[in-house]
């Protein structure tokens, strides 16, 4: 469901930035392909859904074998993010999602990431003008196997302000997606 524009620059920029190599591929869920030849999927969207059974199988899949499963609320809707919530419950029940401590590995790296931006969409949903990301996780084997933000992500990857998205800003949607690739790469 994850838009590839965003993911493409993603690659372009930890290519140029970082000598790293993502390839983007679009793979359709519950038939089989997605493998632990990936080792990070983005699923994003808006509106309510509801995985089908053989979706939801191979996720699990993915994640237990070391992938990570990265989600976000595309223009940071409401009606997708309590979706998402309902199958990351669906997906693990018997781990709840959690928030990513700010001083976790994630945000190590080149640049650190302690503070992020808003939209100016965002700012008036965001209590006491927080800075700090706010995404949450599912922890397996000392690792983030689910990464989660109610807020989009998604729009800021591609590198322009949209009106009217309840998200990071640009540039810290690009920061966070290179955090998230790199972490998927680096800490099977």
């Amino acid at each position: 469901m994850a838009s590839t524009a965003g993911w493409n620059r993603i690659a372009a920029i930890l290519h140029n930035d970082q000598s790293t190599d993502l390839q983007v591929t679009t793979v359709p869920l519950g038939m089989g392909r997605l493998d632990n030849s990936y080792r990070i999927a983005a699923l994003t969207g808006t509106g309510t859904f509801a995985l089908p059974a053989p979706a939801r199988a191979e996720l699990q899949s993915f994640v237990q074998k070391g992938g990570t499963l990265v989600i976000d609320a595309a223009g940071g809707g409401s009606t997708f993010a309590a979706s998402a919530e309902a199958e990351i419950k669906a997906l693990f029940p018997g781990n709840a999602l959690g928030p990513i401590p700010l001083d976790d590995p994630l945000f190590a790296g080149k640049p650190t990431i302690r503070r992020v931006a808003f939209t100016r969409s965002a700012q008036s949903f965001i209590v006491g003008g927080a800075d700090a990301p706010m995404l949450k996780g599912i922890q397996l084997q000392s690792r983030w196997g689910v990464v989660y933000s109610p807020l989009d992500i998604s729009a800021g990857q591609v590198g322009n302000d949209v009106d009217g998205v309840i998200g990071y800003s640009p540039e810290s949607a690009t920061a966070l997606a290179e955090h998230l690739v790199l972490a998927a790469l680096l800490h099977p």
